[in-house]
């Protein structure tokens, strides 16, 4: 760690954890990302066709997830949007359900992508990370393993706009509640 830091700050719960247990530093802080507010919510209540989205470049995760997932319909890569701009845009024109897929065997959740689309009212179905990470977002995101993903996809096909919709509003309730200054600092 750098010697000159005042103060390191790691937003995945699992990282400050492997990180402190490492190290002993006492410059390491957990910070979450926390709520954003102001953000254009998604809108399940659209009758539109629902698709799974995998942001990023898939690459980097195993060839047997990459050929389970590859096989669901409706599954898209979605890997350009670098801005605010036209990832509030990707927001208000699509329909989804959001995936996460770890690297490799890593289990570090991706905290800073989750809590964006937390922050968006998006749906997430996870593949199971690091139990204190399950933990740090129960009843926000939809872990299960990589070979049930398809089941708890289907299952989300199969519901209304309305269910979808009352689905997101509670997960972005619950988000809001959780993760702000006041209640993460408490």
């Amino acid at each position: 760690l750098h010697t000159q830091a005042e103060e390191i700050w790691l937003y995945g719960r699992k990282l400050y954890n492997d990180q402190l247990n490492f190290t002993k530093d006492k410059l390491i802080k957990f910070v979450p990302i926390l709520y954003e507010p102001k953000l254009p919510i998604m809108d399940y209540s659209k009758d539109k066709k629902l698709e799974l989205i995998f942001l990023g470049h898939i690459d980097g995760r195993p060839k047997y997830k990459r050929d389970i997932i590859s096989s669901i319909d409706n599954f898209k890569i979605i890997c350009n949007l670098w801005d605010n701009k036209s990832y509030n845009h990707f927001i208000t024109n699509h329909m989804c359900i959001f995936l996460n897929l770890n690297k490799d065997d890593s289990k570090y959740i991706p905290s800073a992508r989750i809590s964006k689309i937390l922050s968006h009212g998006g749906i997430i179905i996870s593949e199971h990370c690091d139990k204190i990470d399950e933990e740090l977002y129960e009843g926000l995101v939809y872990f299960t393993s990589v070979d049930k993903i398809k089941d708890l996809f289907i299952s989300f096909l199969n519901k209304t706009p309305l269910e979808l919709l009352n689905i997101s509003n509670d997960i972005f309730n619950k988000f809001i509640k959780k993760f702000t200054v006041d209640t993460m600092l408490s």
